[in-house]
């Protein structure tokens, strides 16, 4: 894809991406959630406490996942780690994901890749909401400790624009994206922008505008 092709999908707001680069050439798999169906904004420090607390990604996601948490990632985020297995089985690429992807992984696909998913999670410190600029930002963190240069972006696809273009710029360099298969949205998401179509418009067009003020993209 051309870059004028990218920012016009970026001022329509509504298009994905096409693809971009080739998978097989990327040392990483870098995930950005949608949505959650549990846990609010204003509680995500005590998921980050617990991670610290834990200090194990793989076991920090089970604790999520049982009683009296019982952790409900949502339908989006549920696609988008069936995306992620697939990817992995395909190119088996080591992956940074956000917890709320990582929650939704098969367990026993989760528990034998353990060793190569590095989760990315929300600060200790009570904050309204965790940004897809911080989350790429802590990404690219994760991606110089360990080496790795060629990220392969995976993303909902009425989110993929932003996250490919703010990736870009904290990266320094173009990432590769495949076809974007996830595109629902989920009416129980304690994130009411990522509700439904409509909501998701108008959220997504006040944040395009205000990234560009930021120069964040």
């Amino acid at each position: 894809m051309t870059n004028l092709e990218i920012w016009i999908r970026y001022f329509f707001i509504w298009p994905g991406l096409r693809p971009i680069g080739n998978p097989a050439e990327a040392d990483v798999i870098i995930i950005q959630a949608f949505g959650r169906n549990s846990i609010l904004d204003s509680e995500l420090y005590s998921i980050g406490q617990l991670r610290k607390l834990g200090n194990n990604d793989w076991l920090t996601i089970n604790k999520l996942r049982q009683g009296p948490i019982n952790f409900d990632p949502g339908e989006p985020n549920t696609d988008l780690a069936l995306e992620c297995q697939d990817l992995v089985d395909k190119y088996h690429l080591p992956v940074i994901t956000q917890w709320e992807v990582a929650a939704a992984l098969g367990p026993n696909w989760y528990e034998k890749h353990k060793k190569n998913i590095y989760c990315i999670w929300p600060p200790t410190r009570p904050q309204k909401r965790f940004s897809t600029r911080e989350v790429i930002s802590l990404t690219a963190e994760i991606m110089a400790k360990q080496g790795w240069k060629k990220p392969v972006v995976l993303a909902h696809k009425r989110h993929i624009t932003r996250v490919y273009l703010i990736a870009k710029k904290l990266l320094a360099k173009s990432p590769a994206v495949v076809a974007q298969k996830t595109k629902c949205f989920d009416s129980q998401s304690i994130q009411k922008w990522t509700r439904n179509w409509l909501l998701w418009f108008v959220y997504e067009m006040i944040g395009k505008g205000y990234h560009l003020l930021k120069r964040w993209v």
